[in-house]
């Protein structure tokens, strides 16, 4: 199964490192899995590595709902699960092991 993850974000370039260091140090493989982290404040530096990706607008969303829309734009083809990964939570290591039982 293939998990992305959404993680929207505003106005939080502290939040950034924490977000990527426990996307990192999940278990479920890497090849399987995606992080999207979608800016609408225009904060943070767009970027990309071998799975995630983070994009930046100045364009600000009217609603949370409507970030989650935006974003489900730039979903990979291969996606078969989506999961929330929200930037101010702590995730174990199972985390995405534990969505694909």
């Amino acid at each position: 199964m293939f998990i992305t993850c959404l993680c929207p974000t505003y106005r939080r370039p502290a939040f950034l490192d924490l977000v990527l260091w426990l996307y990192a140090k999940q278990t479920y493989p890497e090849h399987r899995r995606f992080l999207l982290v979608y800016d609408d404040s225009g904060t943070l530096a767009p970027r990309e590595g071998s799975n995630y990706k983070i994009i930046v607008t100045t364009q600000r969303e009217s609603s949370l709902p409507e970030k989650y829309n935006r974003m489900l734009e730039w979903l990979p083809a291969e996606t078969d699960a989506v999961a929330l990964w929200d930037d101010d939570d702590i995730y174990l290591s199972r985390h995405l092991e534990a969505i694909a039982l």
